[in-house]
């Protein structure tokens, strides 16, 4: 398997890979490819759009970590937007080679930090994260507010 950046033209690969993993459990979310597709054309048409993923030899993504550089006070962050992996790979330190590879490209262009959200109720990706060197900010909360239908 290879690391690469991803592109917008990796749209196809993209979009197949986060419906095969989003539409499974723990998430069970109902994905289509069109909304998939949407999504990701989203995260890529954001400004400091940056995207790494697994390769294998038959040119299939395995593996994908998606987010955004940002400006903040007197230095450049990242968020981690999307980040997945085919559930027949984890555990086999994809996920961890993706954030590595990621990091790796991060500091080349002069990004000293990264966050993500990730869902409380599914404990795999938290402590997945945690592994990885991430901290749970105790004095931030995320919120959301729905409306209409």
């Amino acid at each position: 398997m290879k690391v690469r950046k991803l592109y917008n033209e990796d749209l196809e690969l993209l979009t197949r890979l986060y419906v095969d993993v989003f539409s499974r459990e723990p998430w069970s979310e109902p994905w289509t490819v069109e909304t998939a597709s949407k999504r990701i054309k989203d995260i890529q048409a954001t400004p400091g759009y940056v995207g790494v993923g697994v390769i294998d030899y038959e040119e299939e993504l395995n593996g994908m970590v998606l987010g955004n550089i940002e400006q903040w006070v007197d230095s450049q962050i990242f968020y981690v937007n999307e980040l997945c992996v085919k559930k027949e790979l984890e555990g086999q330190g994809v996920g961890s080679r993706l954030m590595q590879v990621l990091q790796e490209e991060l500091m080349k262009q002069d990004v000293c930090m990264m966050y993500l959200s990730t869902e409380r109720g599914h404990a795999k990706p938290a402590k997945f994260f945690e592994k990885l060197g991430f901290n749970i900010i105790e004095d931030r909360i995320l919120m959301d507010k729905a409306f209409g239908s």
